[in-house]
């Protein structure tokens, strides 16, 4: 069986060579498969987002906020992504929710 492992290493390696559209491939793949992968969903956020298709990097960030909402990098993601739209107070909101939910988290630590 393979190592859950090998299928985040092979996309972290796509991401920092900055090959996005073999990215963007790989994740499909995977999500044909389990259409919840946390890990294959929020590389293709990224991938968008560095290829400057932010509208399809919000839509992941959206999906990844439904299947994961304690997880603030999720969105913080989003809040980023807003601002290059220059949806600036949309933006801000996305930000306060990440830092309420950072706070929350530590607070249950």
């Amino acid at each position: 069986m393979a190592s859950r492992k090998e299928p985040k290493e092979k996309m972290y390696e796509l991401l920092t060579a900055e090959k996005y559209d073999e990215l963007l491939e790989y994740c499909s793949k995977t999500l044909s498969q389990d259409p919840q992968d946390l890990e294959a969903l929020k590389n293709k956020a990224y991938a968008y987002y560095f290829l400057n298709r932010y509208e399809e990097a919000l839509s992941y960030y959206d999906k990844l906020i439904e299947l994961d909402p304690k997880d603030p990098s999720h969105y913080s993601g989003k809040s980023q992504t807003l601002e290059k739209l220059d949806r600036h107070k949309e933006a801000a909101s996305w930000f306060e929710q990440a830092m309420k939910i950072e706070a929350e988290t530590k607070n249950n630590e």
